[in-house]
């Protein structure tokens, strides 16, 4: 028994209603298996980070000249260092406001480091990236999974912690930093160590 050719046509209709139903529920699906996965990396890295606030953690690296640059030579300013990729999406978007963090405190004591998981073999796509994005803060290069892990986070990029001019950990931020909220940190830690001048 043959199908008219209008049975046929909604047989195929109803067949590819079916896929793209079928298509729209993994994708949903993927999307919610992948929001719990980040969220619970999240919380772990909550967990983790909230012990390693008030500790120092060391950290060494190169920078885009090849020269050795450690954490402990920063001590007596606060740190903003940035985890990034040149292959990173949301990276990307955070410079501009990390650029906008060296204009406005540098002067007042405040170094912004860009730790790079790109390594020295990618130096010169980190210098095209450096050149196109005018960054105004030092760039270190080879940063590992086992580094971001001594700071309390897991091994997505981006993150941001922010180190005290004692050289210990003042926060820890997983994923895009909210710009003013980094903000207000940095504004309580330098009015805090004003007057703890006084």
């Amino acid at each position: 028994m043959a199908l008219s050719q209008n049975e046929s046509e909604a047989t195929a209709s109803k067949v590819l209603l079916m896929g793209k139903q079928m298509r729209h529920f993994l994708v949903t699906a993927l999307l919610f298996i992948s929001f719990i996965i980040t969220a619970h990396a999240q919380q772990a890295t909550t967990r983790n980070a909230g012990k390693l606030i008030g500790q120092e953690v060391g950290l060494k690296l190169k920078d885009l000249s090849g020269d050795e640059q450690s954490l402990d030579a920063l001590k007596g300013r606060i740190v903003i260092l940035n985890f990034w990729a040149t292959y990173c999406i949301p990276c990307r978007t955070e410079m501009p406001e990390l650029v906008a963090l060296q204009n406005e405190f540098g002067a007042l004591g405040v170094q912004v480091i860009g730790a790079s998981a790109d390594t020295a073999k990618d130096k010169n796509k980190v210098l095209q990236f450096v050149k196109e994005n005018k960054i105004n803060f030092p760039v270190w290069l080879g940063v590992t999974t086992a580094a971001t892990v001594r700071f309390g986070l897991t091994n997505s990029l981006p993150a941001t912690v922010v180190i005290g001019k004692d050289g210990k950990i003042a926060k820890v931020l997983s994923g895009v930093f909210n710009p003013d909220a980094l903000k207000m940190q940095i504004e309580s830690m330098l009015s805090a160590s004003s007057v703890s001048r006084l």
